[in-house]
This record gives C-alpha cells, sequence and structure tokens, in this order.
C-alpha cells in the first residue's frame, strides 16, 4: 500500500521525513525517487538501528537516521515497549521489555522536508493531536492509521478532520493508510 502510493505522490523534488522507519524499507525505496534530497528516518526503537543501517549501506542510499520517538518532550514521557516480534514494538503495547527513548518535537524536522511518512504503531493520533501546527508545514502526508491498541474508527476518523482543518485532503487511501496533499 505505502509503496503503490510513494510511487504516484513522491516526487525527485520532494525532501522526505520518516516517523517509524522499521528496516528502512520504504526509506530505501523513497531514497532511490529522491536521490540527494533531505532525507531523515527516525525510528525508536533501537534494535532496529543496526538493520537499517545495512540496509542504507546496501542499497547505497543517503538517508539520516535518528534514534527517538517525535512528540511533546513536556508531555510524552519516552516510554518504548520493545518486543522481539519486528512489528511488536510500540509505545502502547505492554511488553517485558520498556525502555526509554529521548522524546524531540516534530519542530526539530519540520522546516527541512515537505513529505511525511507516519507509521508509527499507533502513535499517530497523538502525533496529529499534539503536532499539528508543525504537520501543516508540510505539503505531502502518508499516514497508516493503526486500529489496535485501543484506538478506533471514530479517532481515525477525527484525526482525518484535525488535519483537513489545517488544510489537508485525502487523495487516496488504501485500507488504514492515507495519502493527503496540500
Amino acid at each position: 500500500e505505502e509503496i503503490t502510493l510513494l510511487t504516484e505522490y513522491l516526487k525527485p523534488t520532494d525532501s522526505v521525513l520518516e516517523l517509524g522507519a522499521c528496516i528502512g524499507f520504504l526509506g530505501v525505496f523513497s531514497n532511490k525517487m529522491i536521490g540527494g534530497n533531505k532525507h531523515t528516518l527516525i525510528e525508536a526503537n533501537p534494535k532496529m538501528l543496526k538493520v537499517i543501517n545495512k540496509n542504507r549501506e546496501l542499497n547505497n542510499s543517503t538517508f539520516d537516521v535518528v534514534n527517538c520517538m517525535i512528540g511533546d518532550p513536556t508531555k510524552e514521557s519516552g516510554k518504548f515497549h520493545v518486543s522481539d516480534f519486528i512489528l511488536g514494538s510500540s509505545q502502547y503495547l505492554n511488553t517485558k521489555n520498556e525502555i526509554k527513548i529521548e522524546v524531540k518535537p516534530l519542530s526539530d524536522f519540520s522546516s527541512d522536508h515537505n513529505f511525511i511518512i507516519v507509521d508509527i504503531e499507533g502513535g499517530e493520533y497523538n502525533l496529529v493531536n499534539d503536532s499539528i501546527s508543525e504537520l501543516a508545514k508540510f505539503s505531502k502526508l502518508l499516514i497508516e492509521f493503526h486500529d489496535f491498541f485501543g484506538f478506533t474508527i471514530d479517532d481515525r476518523d477525527k484525526a482525518l478532520a484535525t488535519l483537513n482543518s489545517v488544510g489537508f485532503k485525502v487523495e487516496e487511501n488504501m485500507g488504514n493508510t492515507y495519502m493527503l496533499t496540500k
């Protein structure tokens, strides 16, 4: 879904900020499309950094990688739950392995990028609510809504309405993944 939407909406002139890089797959794909433009991957799970960096090296990609959570450092605790299952790590999923991750505001990154990819396992709802003025600085947003961790379709619809209030319009969606532009 993300690859299909990126193929259609990501242009060679875009600069990308990806929140929730996982293994760096979308980062490598995006990097091939935008070349040397500013490109930053954010990943909270420190277990993924070695894999992301290896994928970057193997694919001659030029993106930066930052290990942090995006949010309001005055509100977010930085608690992150790491799982042995690659997609099981989140600030919302309780695991036996809870760690503390640095929380940085979206404003640290928003001025350098025009396209933001958000796949942060439930964190997208707080991101939209807490960082809407910074999200408004982007012209393109690819976001995956996760309807687990207690979030509902109503929560998704409220987030989409909030994004619409700052000028984003849904161009297309595939399942829970939405492409929005201004």
